[in-house]
This record gives structure tokens, sequence and C-alpha cells, in this order.
């Protein structure tokens, strides 16, 4: 079975000394396949709920809209995008039905994916999004001087159900990254308190059915990139710039700390992804893929896509392929069983 085929038709403790990891570096041949976008930074890869399509963010710039959203249907198996809309965006998410992209920025866009004919927006600064399962209505996360709102928002409807963070609306915090848990309730995010900036940021974990925020995880630290929950949404990964933590969300234990390397040197960390299992661990640096293993928190083997730093991770939801977005602008689509 070709690489091609077990990714069906489809188209996202303790620091780790150097090692002799296997590398795979592939041609673009049968092996890989590579969506080409604009030759700017894919800084965001998302693939639909249902598989067929994906789309990513490139920076874009040059005294015009800031980025572009590329989307490309991968059943088709075309390379080139169907559709490219541009504008000054800052994230993305698939709705849960996939029939929407939401699109965050200066407003909140919705497109319709099957020909991003329809676009519509919120009037508010959003820092984040993220998917309601099953549903077209999504989270964002806005802040301004005043407060930290939660806010559900649908293309039919607009926004509702503004929630405060912290439950009283006298919070005033800065939000930054987030991710969605796989149950479609516990929403992990970053924020920076105003009232107490000296104490870094801080992971919230946001009971979106209790409408409140039910744990706090104070880091100390002064930049995280990304967030991103393992399938059984027990683990959760905190990209830094060149270091990621691994924490059980339950115990409140940190379970890793994964300096990636090459030879002696330390790695920037860019992107992180879990796969579906669970078991492996993918980390996008500046010089390639690096692959861990969860159950002994070991690096097992690093790719090089040659398409420059690893900027954006995906995985598909069968969990047979990954896509990662490069500095050079390409997303690279590899088996995960190879």
């Amino acid at each position: 079975m070709s690489p091609l085929q077990g990714c069906g038709l489809f188209f996202v403790r303790f620091a780790v000394k150097s090692a002799d990891v296997p590398s795979a570096r592939f041609s673009w041949g049968s092996a890989l396949r590579v969506l080409h976008g604009p030759s700017t930074p894919a800084f965001a890869v998302r693939v639909s709920p249902d598989g067929r399509v994906a789309a990513a963010l490139h920076l874009l710039g040059n005294g015009g809209p800031l980025h572009t959203l590329s989307v490309w249907d991968l059943h088709a198996g075309a390379v080139e995008p169907y559709r490219v809309v541009e504008g000054n965006f800052s994230g993305f998410a698939f709705s849960g039905t996939g029939e929407w992209i939401a699109v965050a920025g200066d407003a909140v866009h919705f497109v319709r994916t099957s020909d991003l004919g329809r676009l519509g927006g919120l009037t508010t600064q959003v820092a984040g999004v993220s998917t309601k399962p099953d549903a077209d209505a999504v989270w964002l996360a806005q802040s301004d001087s005043q407060r930290a709102l939660l806010v559900t928002s649908s293309p039919t409807n607009g926004p509702h159900q503004a929630v405060p963070l912290d439950g009283t609306g006298r919070l005033q915090a800065q939000i930054g990254t987030m991710d969605l848990a796989p149950d479609g309730n516990r929403l992990a995010l970053v924020y920076l308190n105003q009232n107490n900036p000296r104490a870094g940021l801080v992971i919230g974990l946001f009971d979106l059915e209790k409408k409140k925020l039910v744990d706090r995880f104070s880091t100390r630290r002064r930049q995280i990139q990304a967030l991103r929950f393992a399938p059984d949404g027990r683990m959760l990964a905190v990209l830094t710039t060149t270091q990621v933590l691994v924490w059980d969300v339950v115990t409140k234990k940190r379970l890793a700390l994964l300096e990636p390397k090459s030879g002696k040197e330390s790695r920037f960390t860019l992107a992180v992804e879990f796969g579906r299992d669970g078991r492996r661990l993918f980390i996008g640096t500046d010089d390639g893929l690096h692959l861990y293993d969860t159950t002994t928190w070991t690096p097992t083997r690093r790719y090089d896509f040659d398409i420059g730093p690893i900027l954006s991770l995906a995985m598909t939801p069968d969990g047979l392929c990954g896509l990662a977005g490069g500095n050079s602008g390409r997303i690279a689509v590899w088996d995960l069983d190879d």
C-alpha cells in the first residue's frame, strides 16, 4: 500500500538529551503530497471534520491584506487551492458540521466551505476561535480593557451567549491561544491577568456547560504559542519558543518537558500536535518535524520535508495522515503509518 493510499483519498519531566534519532527525508514523488499556496509562511493549518477539505492561513503583508486563507479539496487530489480569501486574519476553525469556516481577526467572518461565497462577520476584535462539535456555532475568545469574554457565534444567528471568563465579569485579562478538548466541553486558554501581569501567563480550563473557569495552571511563562489536547483529553501540550510542556489536566502533574535537539543544538519549537492514538507527539521546529513516544517521552524520529521550518501541524480525522505547514508556504502531507 503506497503512502497516499494509506492516507485514503483524504486530505492536522525531563529534558530529552541528544540521541541518534532516525531521520526521514522525502522527495516529491509518491511518498509525499505537497499542497501549494502562497509562497509565504503557513502559520496555521486545519482539516475539516469529514477529512475532505484542508485549509491554511498564510502570512501575506506587502502593504495589502495581512493574510490569505487557502482551501484545498483533498478528495480531488489537487495540489493547488480551489479558493483563496484575503484579509487581516489571526486564526480559524471549521465548524463542527464542516459546512463553515470561522475566521478570526479584526472581525469574525463565516465563509461557506463549499464555495467560500458567503462572508459575514462580527465587528469586535477576537483573540481565538474553537469549534463546537457537531454544530455550526463556534466559541470565540474576546478581550478588551474592561473584561474577558467567551462568546458563542454562528453564521445564522451571529454572536450570543457572552460569558465572562471568571463568572463575575470583573477579571481584566488579555486572552491568547486556546484549544477545545475532544469532549467539546472543556476549553483550555491562555490569558494574562492585567491586575497581576508579573505573575506571567495562566492556563485556564473553562467548563462550557457550567459556564465557568474550573481550574488554573500558573506557568510563570512569558510566552505560550499554542495549546493542544491529547485525543483522550487527559494530556495538554503547551508550546513555548524552545520547549513543549505536557500536563495531566486532572492531577495537574507535569508529565514531560521536551527540548527538541539536533546534535547538541536546541531547536526553536514552532508547532505541536498529538497523533490520533495519543501515543505520538509531533513537534514542528526550525529543523524539521520531531516525533516523540508519549509512553516514554523519548524522541523516535525526525522528518525533513524540505519545506522550511515547520510552523503548523494538523492530523486528518481518520488518523492516517499528517499535514505540516512550512515557512516556504507549502503544506506537506505524509502517511502516519510510514
